[in-house]
C-alpha cells in the first residue's frame, strides 16, 4: 500500500518494460508458489502411502493434492487481477471476500457431495448399506489428477491474460 501511495506504478511504467512483462513477474511468483505446493504435497504426502501400500488412500490423496493446486490457482487468479485493478489494500479485501464467501462454499458443496451414502443401523441392530457413490477410484485417479492440475494452470494463464488487459487500461 505504501508503494502504491508513493507512485511505484508510475515509476514502473517509466521503465523500458512492456505491460506483459510487468504483470508476468507477478504470475511467475504465483506459478512458483503453486508448483511448490504441488511438489511438497506429492513428495511428503506420498511417503506414508508407499510405506503402507494403500493404493485406495493414495488415489484419494492424489485427487486431494491436485484439487489443492486448483484451489490455490483460482485463489491467486482472483487475487492478482483484483490487486491490479484496484489499489492493493482494496484488491486484497475484495479477493478475500470472493474466496471466502463464494469460492470456498462452492468447493465445500462439491467436495461434500463426492461421497454420498454409507451404512445405517436399523432398530434390530442390522446394518444396511445406502447407495454409495465413490467417483474416485484407482482407474480414474490419473485422469482427475491431470485434469485438475491442467485446469489450475490454465486458470492462472487466463487470469494473466485478463490482468494484462486490466493493466493496459489502468491510468496512472
Amino acid at each position: 500500500t505504501r508503494n502504491h501511495a508513493q507512485g511505484w506504478d508510475k515509476y514502473v511504467n517509466a521503465l523500458p518494460f512492456t505491460p506483459q512483462e510487468i504483470v508476468a513477474e507477478k504470475y511467475i511468483i504465483a506459478v512458483g508458489i503453486v508448483l511448490l505446493i504441488q511438489i511438497i504435497m506429492l513428495l511428503f504426502g506420498t511417503i506414508p502411502f508407499i510405506l503402507s501400500y494403500s493404493t485406495i488412500d493414495y488415489a484419494k490423496f492424489l485427487v486431494t493434492s491436485s484439487s489443492t493446486v486448483l484451489i490455490s490457482s483460482i485463489t491467486l487468479g482472483i487475487f492478482i487481477p483484483c490487486s491490479i485493478s484496484m489499489n492493493p489494500a482494496k484488491g486484497t479485501a475484495v479477493s478475500i471476500f470472493i474466496v471466502l464467501f463464494v469460492l470456498f462454499p462452492i468447493f465445500y458443496v462439491c467436495y461434500s457431495q463426492s461421497n454420498i451414502g454409507g451404512y445405517y443401523t436399523t432398530s434390530y441392530g442390522t446394518s444396511y448399506m445406502h447407495t454409495y457413490i465413490d467417483p474416485i477410484n484407482e482407474a480414474s485417479t490419473p485422469v482427475i489428477f491431470w485434469i485438475t492440475t491442467i485446469l489450475g494452470y490454465l486458470t492462472l494463464y487466463g487470469s494473466y491474460r485478463g490482468s494484462v488487459i486490466l493493466y493496459q487500461k489502468k491510468d496512472y
